[in-house]
């Protein structure tokens, strides 16, 4: 089930949305109360937001031509990937400073995937509104991920 509506992208509040639940980033690391996360990721709404924008990507690229299968589509998605899985990855760091570093890489991989739709629109592949669309969601994707690296950064 997609976590936001509509175009998959319903961006809510970036700290924790899970009842029951709370998340201190006091002396740099994390602690997580409540019962039932085993992972620490799941309780961000970013890493929710980047699986969203990594599914919306795989519809995208559906679109492309098959002899693209091995290159820019293959491309696409697997940055699309790496932007969840660096969030993830970097929720697991002990410090604020690793984790805000894995959000810089994530990021990168937000243009990244970004910049593959604009080569594909160049080769045709999809149309300027669907380029538009793509853009729009990882421009919101990137400016979340920056306002929780701020969030690490002052707390």
């Amino acid at each position: 089930m997609a976590y936001g509506t509509g175009t998959g992208f319903n961006y809510m509040p970036y700290a924790i949305k899970r009842a029951g639940y709370t998340l201190d980033l006091a002396d740099g690391g994390w602690l997580l109360e409540g019962k039932g996360m085993a992972f620490r990721f799941e309780s961000l709404d970013i890493f929710h937001e980047a699986i969203d924008f990594s599914a919306f990507v795989y519809s995208m690229v559906k679109k492309f031509p098959a002899d693209e299968r091995f290159d820019l589509t293959s491309q696409a998605r697997r940055a699309a990937n790496s932007v969840v899985l660096n969030i993830a990855e970097g929720s697991g760091r002990g410090t604020k400073r690793d984790f805000s570093r894995f959000l810089d890489m994530a990021l990168g991989s937000t243009f990244e995937t970004v910049a593959c739709f604009f080569v594909a629109e160049k080769q045709g592949y999809i149309s300027d509104s669907e380029l538009d669309q793509i853009k729009e969601h990882g421009e919101l994707l990137g400016k979340r991920i920056n306002a929780f690296k701020r969030t690490l950064r002052d707390s």
